[in-house]
């Protein structure tokens, strides 16, 4: 009898071992795990006629004191402007040659940093959020047909469901980093 209670004993111990170790496993884990991009796959764009362009949006500002910054990418060239206003004056740009493997690799990149990945369920216009910080808008365009645009600010909110900061970086990389800082060193971005 008392080796009979010593296995159930035992037994019992186990499932609760094996219960604790389940439970912190699901814990652990569930926060880390990733979805995998449900739209088609961006290197399946890099071709002409489509671009990859994010812009870096400062603070809510009087006209003529508001600066932003386009980067675009696509098979021929990465292009930095600073733009002027609410209106789209380009004060300055440049403009250096890419190609097709170099484009074909960027979109694979943002691909796996999940651009493409939108949250539809938030504002989709990004205009006045996080009014006294910056506001990042992230496009793919086929023609003057924009594929995917979604948005992110400074302030943590926006659309975009990938990884923000390194898809900035990452088109922050496609220029030049004497050219950028040149560019962009006086403004509130």
């Amino acid at each position: 009898m008392r080796v009979i209670r010593t296995i159930i004993f035992l037994l019992v111990c186990l499932g609760l071992i094996w219960l604790v170790v389940i439970l912190f496993r699901q814990v652990f884990t569930s926060g880390n795990q990733t979805t995998p991009v449900a739209t088609s796959k961006l290197s399946s764009y890099a071709r002409v006629g489509t671009s990859a362009q994010l812009f870096l949006d400062g603070p809510v500002v009087a006209n003529q004191d508001h600066r932003s910054v386009r980067i675009s990418v696509d098979s021929s060239q990465s292009k930095i402007e600073v733009i002027s206003g609410y209106d789209g004056s380009v004060l300055q740009q440049e403009a250096f040659p890419n190609t097709q493997e170099s484009y074909s690799v960027f979109l694979r990149s943002l691909d796996t940093l999940g651009f493409s990945k939108v949250n539809t369920k938030t504002i989709q216009d990004e205009r006045g959020q996080c009014p006294l910080q910056s506001r990042y808008v992230y496009l793919l365009t086929d023609g003057s047909k924009q594929v995917i645009r979604s948005w992110s600010t400074s302030c943590g909110t926006g659309s975009m469901g990938g990884v923000r900061s390194s898809v900035r970086s990452l088109f922050i990389r496609q220029i030049p980093p004497k050219t950028f800082a040149s560019m962009t060193n006086n403004l509130a971005l």
